[in-house]
C-alpha cells in the first residue's frame, strides 16, 4: 500500500490512473475467487494494494476544484475575505498563522461565494481567536510560493497534502470577529479544555521551560524557542517533544490499573474473571480521549492504534505479533489520509518502532526439560534494564539515522548518551507530573499549578544538562543530504547486519517462536546467507555512490556556477576545481525571525 502511494505520488497520466482502477478490480476479483475457495492469494494481494495506494493517493494531486475555489482567485483583489477558523490557530513572534475555510469574498463591487482551505497570516496584534471562529479582513490571495532548489522542502505539496491550496498575509489590527464558535460537540469540548490546561500551566510562573511541558502533555509545541529545538536536536532528543507511545503507554497503564481497582469491589467481575478484561475495555476510552487532547499527530496515531490492538488482543485472549500490530497501525492511518506517508512525523515514528520490534528478540524459549530458569537478582535485573534500554536507544537511532541526516541534515554523536539523562527526567518525571497536574486541573487548580510547577522544576534540569550537552563541539555535526536510493541502501544493509547477528537465535529477528512456527517453521539460519551476499552488495554499491560524489565534489577540474532560489534578491554558489567553494551572497528577507533563509534553504542546498 505504501508502495502504491508513492509511485501515485508521482505524474502517473490519465491512463495511468485508469489502469490504476483497472488493476485493482482484477486484482481484487482474484483475492475474492481465492478467498471464496478457501484457498491462500499470495500475489494478487499484493498487486491490489499497489494498485489502491496508486488511486487513493490522486485527489490531493489531481483534485477536482470546483469552480468558487480560492485557486481561481490568485492575482486580484485586494479581497474583503470571509470564513471560519479551521484548527487551532499557531503564534510565534509577532504573527499568528492558521487555516482559513473560505464562505465568501468581496472587493467592493463583486460579492461571491468561495471554498477552500486558504492559509492566513496576521501581523501585529490580533483579538482572541479559536477554533471555529467566523472572521474577517482584507488581503490579497496568492499561490503558496516554492523554493525551486534541487532536492529543497516542497512546501507546496506539504500543504496540499493538508487540503491548503493559498495564503494570504494581512494586518492583525484590520481582523474583525463575526461570531464566535458554536459550543458544543466533543471537539470543542476538547479544544476548550486543551486551552483550560494550557492556560494553567501559562499561569504556573514557568519561564522557557512551560512550552516544553505543553508539548509533553497536550502537543503544543508553538510556543517551543528555535534556540530550544536546535538544542534538542543536537542531542538527538527530538522525539521527546513529539506524544507517542510513551505518553500513550503511561495514560493507558495509569487507566488500566484505576480501572481495574476499582472493579475490584464487584464482587461478581471477581468470581468470572472478567474484572481485568473489562479493565482492559475501559481503558479504551481514557487513551482514546488523550490522544485527541494531544492533536492526533502521526507519531500519536500509531501509539493510539497499536494500544488499542494490545488491548483488544487481550480482550479476544489473542496472541500479540508486534510487526503486525505496527503494519495495521501504518494501514489504517494511510487508509484513513494517504498524505501521511510523507509527513516527518510518520516516518520517523514508524521508523524507530519499526527498528525496535525487527532488532529485539522476544523473550528467550524456556529453559530444555521444563526446567525453570534461576530468578535474576536485583543488580542483575537492574542491569539488564540498563541494557535493554542501551540496546532500545541504538536501535531506534540507528532506525531513523538517514531519516534524520536527509530532512535536517544533522547527526548528533550523543543521542544515546543524552537519551540516557533526558528520558528519565522529561518521559517520565515531566510527563508524569504534567499530565497528572492536567488531570487535577479539572477539578483544582490549586494543585494543579503546583504538580505544573514541580515538573516545571524537573525540565530546568533537564533542560540545564541538555543545553550543556548540546554546547560540546563534538555534539552533532552537519552532514549531507542522502539520497532515496542511498537510504533504501542504508536501510537494506541494516536489515541484513540486524538478521546476521540475531539468526542465531532461531528465528528472524522481531517475531516470537510461535508466530514464526505458525508461519512457516522457519528457523532462520538458511536465511544467514543470502543476507552476507547482500550486505556486501549493498556495502559494494554504497562505496561505488561514495566514490562518484567524492569525485564530483572534490576533484572536478571544471567551474560551476549555481544560481540558488532564494525568494529575494539572489545568491550564488561558485565551485572552483579542486573542490572549493565560494557563497555570494545568502539572500533572504528583510525579516529573518519570520523564515531563516539561510538555515531553511541554502544550508540544505550546500
Amino acid at each position: 500500500f505504501m508502495t502504491g502511494i508513492g509511485l501515485g505520488s508521482y505524474e502517473v497520466g490519465a491512463w495511468g490512473r485508469a489502469a490504476a482502477v483497472v488493476l485493482a478490480l482484477i486484482a481484487g476479483a482474484v483475492v475474492a475467487f481465492w478467498l471464496a475457495r478457501n484457498r491462500p492469494a499470495r500475489i494478487a494481494p499484493l498487486i491490489l494494494l499497489v494498485a489502491v495506494g496508486v488511486v487513493s493517493i490522486q485527489p490531493w494531486y489531481h483534485p477536482r476544484l470546483p469552480a468558487d475555489h480560492v485557486s481561481r482567485l490568485f492575482d486580484t483583489g485586494p479581497w474583503e475575505i470571509t470564513g471560519l477558523v479551521d484548527g487551532r490557530p499557531t503564534d510565534f513572534e509577532s504573527r499568528t498563522r492558521f487555516a482559513l475555510r473560505l464562505e465568501h469574498v468581496s472587493d467592493g463591487e463583486r460579492h461571491q461565494t468561495a471554498s477552500g482551505l486558504l492559509r492566513v497570516t496576521l501581523l501585529g496584534p490580533i483579538p482572541a481567536l479559536h477554533q471555529g471562529d467566523r472572521i474577517v479582513f482584507k488581503s490579497r490571495i496568492r499561490p503558496i510560493r516554492n523554493f525551486n532548489n534541487p532536492g529543497g522542502f516542497d512546501y507546496r505539496r506539504y500543504l496540499a497534502h493538508q487540503g491548503v491550496w493559498a495564503a494570504a498575509t494581512g494586518e492583525g489590527p484590520s481582523v474583525t470577529v463575526l461570531g464566535r464558535a458554536e459550543k458544543g460537540g466533543l471537539l470543542q469540548a476538547i479544544d476548550d479544555l486543551r486551552e483550560r490546561i494550557a492556560g494553567r500551566i501559562d499561569a504556573s510562573g514557568l519561564g522557557p521551560e512551560a512550552a516544553v511541558l505543553k508539548a509533553l502533555v497536550i502537543g503544543d509545541r508553538a510556543g517551543i524557542t528555535p534556540e530550544v529545538r536546535e538544542a534538542f536536536t543536537r542531542t538527538g532528543l527530538n522525539h521527546l517533544l513529539a506524544i507517542s507511545g510513551l505518553h500513550i503507554g503511561i495514560v493507558a497503564s495509569a487507566a488500566f490499573v484505576l480501572f481495574r481497582w476499582l472493579l475490584g469491589f464487584w464482587p461478581r467481575l471477581l468470581m468470572t474473571g472478567t474484572a481485568r478484561k473489562a479493565a482492559a475495555l475501559l481503558t479504551l476510552g481514557p487513551v482514546c480521549l488523550y490522544a485527541l487532547l494531544a492533536g492526533m499527530s502521526p507519531s500519536t496515531q500509531r501509539a493510539l492504534i497499536m494500544a488499542a490492538a494490545f488491548l483488544l488482543a487481550f480482550l479476544i485472549e489473542r496472541e500479540q505479533d508486534l510487526l503486525n500490530t505496527l503494519a495495521l497501525a501504518a494501514l489504517v492511518i494511510l487508509g484513513v489520509h494517504p498524505p501521511a506517508l510523507f509527513s516527518i512525523s510518520f516516518q520517523l515514528s514508524f521508523a524507530a518502532v519499526f527498528a525496535i520490534v525487527f532488532g529485539l528478540a522476544p523473550s528467550p524459549r524456556p529453559a530444555p526439560g521444563g526446567i525453570r530458569p534461576e530468578p535474576l537478582t536485583v543488580m542483575a535485573r537492574i542491569g539488564r534494564g540498563a541494557g535493554l534500554f542501551l540496546v532500545v536507544s541504538l536501535l531506534a537511532t540507528a532506525g531513523t539515522l538517514p531519516l534524520v541526516m536527509h530532512y535536517f541534515n544533522t547527526v548528533s554523536f550523543i543521542g544515546v548518551a543524552a537519551n540516557a539523562v533526558a528520558i528519565p527526567l522529561i518521559g517520565y518525571l515531566a510527563v508524569l507530573t504534567g499530565l497528572s497536574g492536567a488531570l487535577v486541573s479539572l477539578m483544582w487548580d490549586g494543585a494543579a499549578e503546583v504538580l505544573f510547577q514541580a515538573g516545571g522544576m524537573i525540565l530546568v534540569t533537564a533542560m540545564a544538562a541538555i543545553e550543556w550537552l548540546a554546547g560540546l563541539p563534538f555534539a552533532a555535526a552537519r552532514v549531507v543530504t542522502p539520497s532515496w536510493v542511498e537510504i533504501v541502501l542504508y536501510y537494506l544493509a541494516l536489515g541484513c547486519v540486524v538478521h546476521i547477528f540475531r539468526h542465531r537465535s532461531g528465528r528472524p529477528a522481531g517475531a516470537s517462536p510461535e508466530t514464526e512456527e505458525k508461519r512457516n517453521g522457519a528457523t532462520g539460519e538458511g536465511w544467514a546467507r543470502p543476507a552476507r551476499i547482500l550486505l556486501a552488495l549493498c556495502l559494494l554499491a554504497g562505496a561505488a555512490d561514495a566514490a562518484y560524489w567524492l569525485h564530483q565534489r572534490f576533484w572536478h577540474r571544471d567551474l560551476r556556477m549555481t544560481l540558488i532560489d532564494v525568494g529575494q534578491g539572489s545568491a550564488a554558489l561558485l565551485e572552483l576545481p579542486g573542490g572549493r567553494t565560494v557563497l555570494v551572497d545568502g539572500g533572504g528577507f528583510a525579516d529573518n525571525a519570520a523564515f531563516d533563509v539561510g538555515a531553511a534553504v541554502v544550508a540544505p542546498y550546500l
